[in-house]
């Protein structure tokens, strides 16, 4: 996530599902970023899995998604994310979510 590094955070990238969910439970982030569309499952997967891990349950996410629909949106919040931003998302306003939630 470049983005994110031109603000200093340190990241962990992902391509899939998978490999996405097994790098959350390897490297225990503070915060996640999850595209909804990504392959392998997607990020609907990855959230549904973290909820089952009392390790992850916890973990702050933001959604980010090019599918701007109310019933992607409200399936985002019923799991917990802390914020959800369609595509393309402004570099200053995800790095401003991200310090106001790790800040928490």
């Amino acid at each position: 996530m470049a983005m994110l590094k031109a603000g200093g955070y340190a990241t962990v990238s992902a391509y899939d599902a998978m490999s996405g969910f097994s790098a959350a439970m390897r490297e225990r982030p503070a915060l996640l970023v999850v595209d909804i569309s990504m392959p392998a499952g997607g990020g609907f997967s990855v959230l549904e899995r973290m909820q089952t891990i009392p390790a992850l349950a916890s973990t702050p996410t933001i959604v980010m998604t090019s599918l701007d629909e109310e019933s992607v949106r409200g399936r985002a919040t019923a799991l917990g994310v802390v914020a959800f931003l369609v595509k393309p998302v402004d570099g200053n306003e995800l790095r401003r979510i991200v310090a106001e939630t790790l800040s928490k």
